[in-house]
Formats: C-alpha cells, structure tokens, sequence
C-alpha cells in the first residue's frame, strides 16, 4: 500500500512539473498552424500565467482594443521576473477585448525562436 501511495506522489509531482514548466516536450517551430495548435490545444495560452503587473483584464491602448489580457508561458514569466532577456521558447500571448470585456477581438502572440 505505501508502494502503490508513493509511487502515485511521484507521478503526480511529475505531471505537475511537466504543467508548471510551460510544455510536456519540445517547443514548436514557428509555422503558424503549428504553433496556433500548441498555444491553443497542445498548451492552451489561457493557463499560463499573467504577465508580470498585468494581473487579469486591464483598460488597453491604441492599437490593441478596449481591454487587454497579457498571458505568458513558463519561460517567458521566469525570465521577466529575474529581469532578464526573453529566451528561446518564450511565449506572450495579448488577447484584445471589445468594450463590453467579453467579445475577443484579437489575439497577438509572440514567440522567441532561434535565430
């Protein structure tokens, strides 16, 4: 029984540590279908985290619409919150509401690819 009990801890502390990193595998290329099916299903942008003092939906600015959500991956928050350059893998995705806070309007992500 304390097998069975420990060895599903560890599975479980695994999968969260698989979730918590921002991937299961490797980073997509930077073909557009490709990456719109990682930040959508394999990884869906909308359990990530927020970017750093952008907590939730906030007034926007011209261009990006009435109301805006930063979301960014696991790597692009740890590099923002050590201050230090977006590396290769880094994701941001803004998505645009109207002004009813509702209505997506657009989404504009970013990716950090090498090269």
């Amino acid at each position: 029984m304390k097998t069975r009990v420990m060895i599903f801890i560890l599975s479980a502390a695994f999968f969260l540590g698989l979730a918590v990193s921002g991937t299961a595998g490797e980073m997509p290329p930077s073909d557009g279908a490709q990456f719109w099916t990682f930040i959508t299903k394999t990884d869906p942008y909308t359990g990530w985290g927020y970017w750093p003092g952008s907590y939730g939906i906030k007034p926007g600015q011209t261009p990006h619409g009435a109301f805006i959500i930063v979301y960014a991956n696991g790597i692009a928050l740890k590099a923002a919150r050590e201050g230090k350059p977006m590396p290769e893998g880094a994701m941001i995705v803004k998505a645009n509401y109207g002004k009813d806070k509702k209505t997506l309007m657009a989404l504009t992500p970013m990716y950090r690819i090498k090269g």
